[in-house]
Protein backbone atom coordinates (compact mmCIF):
# COMPACT_ATOMS: atom_id res chain seq x y z
CA UNK A 1 0.00 0.00 0.00
CA UNK A 2 2.78 2.37 0.97
CA UNK A 3 4.68 1.72 -2.27
CA UNK A 4 1.63 2.44 -4.42
CA UNK A 5 0.96 5.67 -2.52
CA UNK A 6 4.55 6.86 -3.01
CA UNK A 7 4.52 6.16 -6.70
CA UNK A 8 1.07 7.56 -7.48
CA UNK A 9 0.74 10.83 -9.39
CA UNK A 10 -0.41 14.05 -7.74
CA UNK A 11 -3.82 14.89 -9.25
CA UNK A 12 -3.72 18.49 -7.96
CA UNK A 13 -0.27 19.08 -9.42
CA UNK A 14 -1.32 17.53 -12.74
CA UNK A 15 -4.45 19.70 -12.83
CA UNK A 16 -2.36 22.81 -12.13
CA UNK A 17 0.06 22.02 -14.99
CA UNK A 18 -2.84 21.27 -17.32
CA UNK A 19 -4.55 24.56 -16.50
CA UNK A 20 -1.28 26.41 -17.03
CA UNK A 21 -0.87 25.00 -20.56
CA UNK A 22 -4.53 25.64 -21.37
CA UNK A 23 -4.12 29.28 -20.34
CA UNK A 24 -1.04 29.58 -22.56
CA UNK A 25 -2.97 28.17 -25.51
CA UNK A 26 -5.94 30.49 -24.89
CA UNK A 27 -3.62 33.50 -24.57
CA UNK A 28 -1.84 32.56 -27.81
CA UNK A 29 -5.17 32.23 -29.67
CA UNK A 30 -6.37 35.61 -28.38
CA UNK A 31 -3.05 37.28 -29.24
CA UNK A 32 -3.06 35.82 -32.74
CA UNK A 33 -6.64 36.96 -33.30
CA UNK A 34 -5.80 40.49 -32.13
CA UNK A 35 -2.75 40.56 -34.40
CA UNK A 36 -4.80 39.47 -37.42
CA UNK A 37 -7.35 42.20 -36.69
CA UNK A 38 -4.60 44.79 -36.25
CA UNK A 39 -3.07 43.87 -39.60
CA UNK A 40 -6.46 43.90 -41.32
CA UNK A 41 -7.30 47.33 -39.88
CA UNK A 42 -4.03 48.74 -41.20
CA UNK A 43 -4.44 47.14 -44.62
CA UNK A 44 -8.06 48.29 -44.98
CA UNK A 45 -7.13 51.83 -43.96
CA UNK A 46 -4.27 51.93 -46.45
CA UNK A 47 -6.47 50.71 -49.30
CA UNK A 48 -9.21 53.20 -48.47
CA UNK A 49 -6.81 56.15 -48.23
CA UNK A 50 -4.43 55.17 -51.05
CA UNK A 51 -1.51 54.62 -48.70
CA UNK A 52 1.20 52.08 -49.45
CA UNK A 53 1.39 49.08 -47.13
CA UNK A 54 4.14 46.47 -46.95
CA UNK A 55 4.77 43.62 -44.54
CA UNK A 56 8.50 44.38 -44.74
CA UNK A 57 9.62 48.00 -44.70
CA UNK A 58 11.27 48.73 -48.03
CA UNK A 59 10.65 52.40 -48.83
CA UNK A 60 12.47 53.96 -45.88
CA UNK A 61 14.95 56.81 -46.54
CA UNK A 62 18.54 55.54 -46.57
CA UNK A 63 19.61 58.19 -44.04
CA UNK A 64 17.78 56.16 -41.36
CA UNK A 65 20.73 53.74 -41.38
CA UNK A 66 22.48 56.44 -39.33
CA UNK A 67 19.51 57.18 -37.07
CA UNK A 68 20.43 56.76 -33.40
CA UNK A 69 16.91 55.61 -32.48
CA UNK A 70 17.52 52.56 -34.67
CA UNK A 71 21.26 52.02 -34.22
CA UNK A 72 21.11 51.96 -30.40
CA UNK A 73 18.82 48.90 -30.45
CA UNK A 74 21.43 46.29 -31.41
CA UNK A 75 22.77 44.81 -34.62
CA UNK A 76 20.12 42.13 -35.20
CA UNK A 77 16.94 43.85 -36.28
CA UNK A 78 14.19 43.93 -38.87
CA UNK A 79 11.71 46.57 -39.94
CA UNK A 80 8.20 45.49 -40.83
CA UNK A 81 4.57 46.57 -41.33
CA UNK A 82 5.30 49.79 -43.16
CA UNK A 83 2.63 52.37 -43.99
CA UNK A 84 3.88 55.19 -46.21
CA UNK A 85 2.40 58.07 -48.13
CA UNK A 86 2.37 61.82 -48.75
CA UNK A 87 0.84 64.66 -46.76
CA UNK A 88 1.24 67.90 -48.70
CA UNK A 89 4.98 68.57 -49.07
CA UNK A 90 5.86 65.82 -46.61
CA UNK A 91 6.49 62.08 -47.04
CA UNK A 92 5.66 59.90 -44.06
CA UNK A 93 6.62 56.37 -43.02
CA UNK A 94 5.19 54.32 -40.14
CA UNK A 95 6.81 51.01 -39.29
CA UNK A 96 7.80 48.61 -36.52
CA UNK A 97 11.38 47.92 -35.58
CA UNK A 98 11.95 44.46 -34.10
CA UNK A 99 15.36 44.06 -32.53
CA UNK A 100 17.51 41.68 -30.53
CA UNK A 101 20.47 42.59 -28.38
CA UNK A 102 22.92 40.67 -26.24
CA UNK A 103 23.44 36.92 -26.37
CA UNK A 104 22.77 33.82 -24.32
CA UNK A 105 20.93 34.46 -21.06
CA UNK A 106 21.35 38.23 -21.51
CA UNK A 107 19.65 38.20 -24.92
CA UNK A 108 16.64 40.52 -25.11
CA UNK A 109 13.97 41.15 -27.72
CA UNK A 110 11.89 44.25 -28.21
CA UNK A 111 9.70 46.26 -30.55
CA UNK A 112 9.46 49.98 -31.22
CA UNK A 113 7.01 51.78 -33.47
CA UNK A 114 8.54 54.63 -35.45
CA UNK A 115 7.16 57.47 -37.53
CA UNK A 116 9.37 59.31 -40.01
CA UNK A 117 8.48 62.59 -41.72
CA UNK A 118 10.68 63.64 -44.63
CA UNK A 119 10.74 67.06 -46.29
CA UNK A 120 12.85 67.66 -49.37
CA UNK A 121 14.98 70.79 -49.40
CA UNK A 122 15.16 71.05 -45.61
CA UNK A 123 18.22 70.14 -43.53
CA UNK A 124 18.64 69.81 -39.78
CA UNK A 125 21.61 69.01 -37.57
CA UNK A 126 21.33 65.56 -36.01
CA UNK A 127 19.74 65.87 -32.57
CA UNK A 128 17.96 63.70 -30.02
CA UNK A 129 15.18 64.85 -27.67
CA UNK A 130 13.15 63.08 -24.98
CA UNK A 131 11.40 63.99 -21.75
CA UNK A 132 13.74 64.31 -18.79
CA UNK A 133 13.57 61.66 -16.07
CA UNK A 134 14.44 63.57 -12.93
CA UNK A 135 16.28 60.94 -10.85
CA UNK A 136 17.83 58.78 -13.57
CA UNK A 137 18.99 61.70 -15.67
CA UNK A 138 20.45 63.44 -12.63
CA UNK A 139 22.77 60.45 -12.17
CA UNK A 140 23.51 60.46 -15.90
CA UNK A 141 24.60 64.08 -15.82
CA UNK A 142 26.89 63.35 -12.86
CA UNK A 143 28.52 60.68 -15.04
CA UNK A 144 29.04 63.17 -17.84
CA UNK A 145 26.13 62.40 -20.14
CA UNK A 146 25.30 65.25 -22.50
CA UNK A 147 22.30 67.52 -21.96
CA UNK A 148 22.22 70.81 -23.87
CA UNK A 149 20.50 73.48 -21.76
CA UNK A 150 19.45 77.08 -22.42
CA UNK A 151 19.76 79.66 -19.67
CA UNK A 152 17.12 81.79 -21.38
CA UNK A 153 14.61 78.92 -21.48
CA UNK A 154 14.50 77.06 -18.13
CA UNK A 155 11.11 75.47 -18.95
CA UNK A 156 12.53 73.64 -21.96
CA UNK A 157 15.80 72.76 -20.20
CA UNK A 158 14.16 71.17 -17.17
CA UNK A 159 11.61 69.32 -19.32
CA UNK A 160 13.86 67.69 -21.93
CA UNK A 161 17.13 65.95 -22.50
CA UNK A 162 18.69 67.37 -25.68
CA UNK A 163 21.76 65.86 -27.30
CA UNK A 164 23.66 66.28 -30.53
CA UNK A 165 27.10 65.54 -31.99
CA UNK A 166 27.64 69.16 -33.02
CA UNK A 167 26.41 71.21 -30.08
CA UNK A 168 26.91 74.54 -31.85
CA UNK A 169 24.65 73.49 -34.73
CA UNK A 170 22.03 72.07 -32.36
CA UNK A 171 21.96 75.28 -30.32
CA UNK A 172 21.66 77.31 -33.51
CA UNK A 173 18.72 75.18 -34.67
CA UNK A 174 16.90 75.12 -31.30
CA UNK A 175 15.83 78.74 -31.26
CA UNK A 176 12.82 79.90 -29.22
CA UNK A 177 10.39 78.80 -31.95
CA UNK A 178 11.72 75.23 -32.05
CA UNK A 179 11.92 74.94 -28.27
CA UNK A 180 8.34 76.16 -27.93
CA UNK A 181 7.19 73.56 -30.47
CA UNK A 182 8.56 70.77 -28.27
CA UNK A 183 7.18 72.26 -25.05
CA UNK A 184 3.71 72.47 -26.58
CA UNK A 185 3.67 69.30 -28.67
CA UNK A 186 6.09 66.65 -27.36
CA UNK A 187 4.50 63.65 -25.63
CA UNK A 188 6.06 61.98 -22.60
CA UNK A 189 7.42 58.57 -23.60
CA UNK A 190 8.09 59.60 -27.21
CA UNK A 191 11.69 59.96 -28.39
CA UNK A 192 12.46 62.49 -31.14
CA UNK A 193 15.38 62.69 -33.54
CA UNK A 194 16.24 65.00 -36.39
CA UNK A 195 18.65 63.82 -39.06
CA UNK A 196 19.16 65.82 -42.27
CA UNK A 197 15.72 66.07 -43.91
CA UNK A 198 14.02 63.43 -41.72
CA UNK A 199 12.22 63.87 -38.40
CA UNK A 200 11.91 60.59 -36.50
CA UNK A 201 9.75 59.71 -33.50
CA UNK A 202 10.00 56.39 -31.67
CA UNK A 203 7.64 54.79 -29.15
CA UNK A 204 8.20 51.50 -27.32
CA UNK A 205 5.93 48.60 -28.30
CA UNK A 206 3.54 47.79 -31.13
CA UNK A 207 0.56 50.00 -31.92
CA UNK A 208 -2.91 49.43 -33.28
CA UNK A 209 -4.15 51.59 -36.15
CA UNK A 210 -5.68 54.26 -33.92
CA UNK A 211 -2.47 54.83 -31.98
CA UNK A 212 -0.37 54.71 -35.14
CA UNK A 213 -2.44 57.55 -36.55
CA UNK A 214 -2.04 59.49 -33.29
CA UNK A 215 1.73 59.01 -33.57
CA UNK A 216 1.64 60.25 -37.17
CA UNK A 217 -0.42 63.28 -36.18
CA UNK A 218 1.91 64.25 -33.34
CA UNK A 219 5.03 63.77 -35.45
CA UNK A 220 3.60 65.82 -38.29
CA UNK A 221 2.38 68.61 -36.01
CA UNK A 222 5.70 69.03 -34.19
CA UNK A 223 7.74 68.84 -37.40
CA UNK A 224 5.59 71.42 -39.19
CA UNK A 225 6.15 73.82 -36.31
CA UNK A 226 9.93 73.49 -36.37
CA UNK A 227 10.22 73.95 -40.14
CA UNK A 228 10.58 77.66 -40.95
CA UNK A 229 8.87 79.25 -43.93
CA UNK A 230 12.27 79.74 -45.50
CA UNK A 231 15.28 77.50 -45.01
CA UNK A 232 17.84 78.98 -42.63
CA UNK A 233 21.48 77.98 -42.30
CA UNK A 234 21.88 75.79 -39.21
CA UNK A 235 24.92 73.71 -40.10
CA UNK A 236 28.49 74.83 -39.54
Amino acid sequence: MGARGKGSSDPIGFLFVLCFFVLIIIFSIISEKKERKRNKDMLDYCKKNKIEYSEYAKNLPSILNFCLLLKEKGEINKRIKEMSGVRGDYNFYLFEHYYESGSGKSRTEGTDTLCVIKKEGFLMPQFFVRSERLILDSFGKLLGEQDINFEEDPEFSRSFILRGKKEKDVRNFFDSRVRSAFVRGAINGYKYEGIENCFVVSVSGKMDLENRLKLLSNTMNVFREIVPEEQEEYLS
